[in-house]
């Protein structure tokens, strides 16, 4: 495996950690501000009342599930970084070692 390509892995899956907690901040705050009541009139109890709980509970539960993939993006990206800067230093550590032995 060539080391450019090995660093260029590691970056992306940073910028792959980056976004899935970003991605997970932005959804929390939609499970939070998610209300659809503001499209009914509250003058009586009607079918639009019971559509927005239902349009609601659609939305929070696409965003638990997309704040559940972006959790798992971020657990293989910090995965993929921590084996990648593993095999980086063991390459490292591998030279280090060779010239030891060749100057000796």
């Amino acid at each position: 495996l060539n080391c450019a390509t090995l660093i260029f892995s590691v970056t992306m899956n940073v910028v792959g950690c980056v976004f899935a907690i970003i991605a997970c901040v932005l959804y929390s705050i939609d499970v939070a501000d998610s209300s659809f009541q503001w499209l009914c009139d509250n003058t009586e109890l009607n079918n639009c009342t019971y559509l927005a709980y239902y349009v609601q509970t659609m939305l929070m539960d696409m965003d638990i599930t997309l704040i559940v993939m972006a959790g798992f993006q971020l657990i293989s990206s910090l995965i993929l970084i921590i084996f990648g800067m593993m095999f980086l230093c063991g390459r490292w550590m591998e030279k280090v070692r060779t010239s030891q032995t060749h100057n000796n």
